[in-house]
């Protein structure tokens, strides 16, 4: 759901040479672990473009209970929704009064009555769309500080509070499920319950939040009260690790989908946070070109973005 001006790289140092280094690395070095446990996926179709043109640095996804698959097509400015089999429905935002029509769409969450929250960058805003596309409600992404630049939004499970990540502030900033501005969570740092550029995030059926902490390399799970629960995951090339994790994911059974922007894999992390498995087809470790929002519908798809690949892959999870 991010792009390069959203979360700085975790090397400071020019990428063009240690960086780089590190990721040609890490495939050699993931090939040595072979062994390693493999969640399986079969690919299924990927959705390209909609209403009749090409999708452009698409960067999150979300289903809704009837099985629609609704994507942030960020790079033309617009969100599109696409039958469970991935034909184009329709385009939601498009008719929205200036002030507040979609400009540099970010990241997308949705509730339990299927409305759709979707982080207008651009205008610093959040947009609320009923579950048939009409605009309901816009925000502004304002906290005591002032206006913030939002990266992704997610909703309570009771649907009474909107988490929305902070990168100007390096917070989560809570708000009303009217917009009201109530509370951040955390400030810039390395620490237990601080952030270096959070970027998604969703919430479980107990509100408990998991954030990607970009900088610092983790999922942070906070309770809904905002405390630390526990992390997953650390920096570094090896399977189990990130080095520039972007999208989280949840499925039924509590597991975390993990994708990584740099290593161009998804990881998954068991219920009890323990690192479990690397998505893998038959012919060996599932590659993406930018991987970055992602989520589990009920069907067991997993339904990813590829930002550079300009296009939304969708797998069965077997």
């Amino acid at each position: 759901m991010i792009n390069a001006s959203d979360s700085p790289d975790k090397c400071q140092i020019p990428f063009s040479n240690v960086c780089a280094l590190l990721i040609v690395l890490s495939f050699s070095i993931f090939s040595l672990f072979s062994n390693v446990h493999a969640a399986q996926v079969s690919h299924l179709f990927d959705i390209t473009s909609g209403n009749d043109k090409a999708l452009k640095l698409p960067s999150d996804v979300v289903v809704n209970s009837r099985g629609e698959i609704i994507i942030v097509d960020g790079g033309n400015h617009r969100v599109l929704v696409f039958t469970s089999k991935g034909k184009f429905s329709k385009e939601i935002g498009a008719t929205d009064p200036l002030d507040v029509r979609l400009q540099q769409p970010l990241g997308i969450g949705i509730d339990a009555n299927d409305q759709i929250y979707v982080v207008n960058k651009g205008k610093k805003r959040i947009n609320i769309y009923h579950r048939k596309g009409k605009l309901l409600h816009s925000f502004e992404t304002r906290n005591h500080q002032g206006l913030f630049v939002p990266v992704d939004v997610a909703v309570s499970a009771d649907v009474k509070t909107i988490l929305v990540t902070n990168n100007t502030h390096h917070q989560i900033a809570l708000f009303s499920n009217k917009g009201v501005y109530q509370a951040s969570w955390g400030k810039e740092g390395s620490n237990a319950e601080e952030f270096r550029y959070p970027a998604t995030l969703v919430t479980d059926k107990q509100s408990n939040a998991y954030v990607v902490d970009v900088l610092n390399t983790q999922v942070k799970i906070l309770n809904p009260n905002g405390s630390l629960q526990t992390t997953v995951a650390e920096w570094g090339v090896l399977p189990g690790q990130l080095f520039r994790p972007k999208g989280v994911a949840l499925d039924d059974e509590g597991n975390i989908f993990v994708s990584d922007s740099y290593l161009n894999l998804v990881q998954i992390y068991a219920h009890n946070k323990k690192f479990q498995s690397v998505l893998s087809n038959p012919s060996g470790y599932q590659h993406f070109d930018s991987p970055t929002g992602l989520t589990i519908d009920q069907k067991r798809r997993l339904i990813v973005t590829e930002m550079r690949a300009n296009k939304v892959s969708v797998f069965l999870l077997l």
